[in-house]
């Protein structure tokens, strides 16, 4: 009887390691890798948004004073980003936002509210670098995930 409930557990042990080893490593597009252009930061300071514009349904760019922007990548798309009606909150560990910790939560029309992961934060410096950029990611705009 032992010998077979170890056998058993065993098993079930093997099982549990090969279904948690086998979660999907999520790649992003190409086009957010802007580290030759911009300065990626791993965290900022939590301030007020000024203002914010949805690139694509997987970036944005937000602005927390004049002139200083930050482009946020997120993990996965969040096809209702784009949507102007929308509203847009950050989550924060503590004083920072952080990528890979922290989100970008979507808020549209009744009680919908999704959270996306922030999986890249590029700093933009000046409002022309931050137009620019904002119509480089637009222009490849096919470059998205796709299910």
């Amino acid at each position: 009887m032992n010998k077979i409930l170890t056998t058993l557990l065993a098993v079930v042990f093997v099982t549990f390691l090969s279904v948690s080893s086998s979660t999907a490593v999520v790649s992003i597009p190409e086009k957010y890798n802007l580290n030759n252009q911009l300065e990626q930061v791993h965290h900022f300071w939590r301030t007020s948004i000024i203002d914010w514009e949805a690139i694509d349904n997987q970036s944005l760019m937000i602005e927390v004073s004049p002139g200083n922007y930050y482009l946020l990548v997120l993990t996965v798309p969040a096809y209702n980003l784009p949507f102007k009606i929308n509203r847009i909150g950050i989550t924060h560990s503590g004083s920072m936002i952080r990528e890979g910790t922290d989100n970008v939560i979507v808020s549209g029309a009744g009680r919908y509210r999704q959270s996306y992961p922030i999986e890249r934060i590029y700093k933009v410096r000046g409002s022309e670098k931050m137009r620019a950029i904002i119509n480089q990611l637009q222009e490849k705009q096919g470059e998205t995930h796709k299910y």
